[in-house]
């Protein structure tokens, strides 16, 4: 049994004449169990009647639903991606406090190692200013004489070095 069933027989539908012409449709007049009676809705009111089958009409309106579901399968299609982009940048967000807190963590350790190699190396400057001193006062204690500054016996090391 098709669309239009037994049931249905001389159903009327009614469709106004101006709007079937504002829409660029013809002017329904009456379905029944043969078909569609159409009016062709021509401003000199010559009438071209004819009778649509039931197949014909039931292959439009399945055209129609499959358009239908084309257009809603697009848009929900749509609506989905800019869901699904969303998400996408909640979780992103809900992720970044623990990447920066990874690299604030990161820095850190970095800095820690970046101080004690800081810290190991004044050691051994100190170390080497110690070892300076030393050798300034061996030199002073051996009575070294630089060429080209006079010796005074009772100058220190600090005012050789002034000189």
């Amino acid at each position: 049994m098709g669309f239009f069933g037994s049931t249905q027989t001389n159903r009327m539908i009614r469709v106004t004449e101006q709007k079937a012409q504002d829409q660029g449709f013809p002017l329904l007049l009456s379905i029944n169990h043969k078909g569609l009676t159409v009016d062709s809705g021509l401003p000199n009111r010559m009438h071209t009647e004819g009778v649509l089958s039931v197949e014909y009409v039931e292959l439009l309106l399945k055209t129609q639903q499959t358009a239908f579901h084309g257009f809603v399968h697009t848009f929900m299609d749509s609506i989905n991606n800019r869901v699904n982009g969303v998400l996408t940048s909640v979780i992103k967000l809900k992720r970044a406090p623990a990447v920066v807190l990874d690299c604030i963590q990161h820095l850190l350790g970095r800095d820690y190692k970046v101080s004690t190699t800081v810290e190991h190396i004044e050691d051994k400057i100190n170390i080497i200013d110690i070892q300076c001193d030393y050798l300034e006062n061996q030199s002073h204690r051996n009575n070294l004489h630089v060429d080209g500054i006079p010796e005074d016996p009772p100058e220190s090391w600090a005012g050789t070095e002034v000189k």
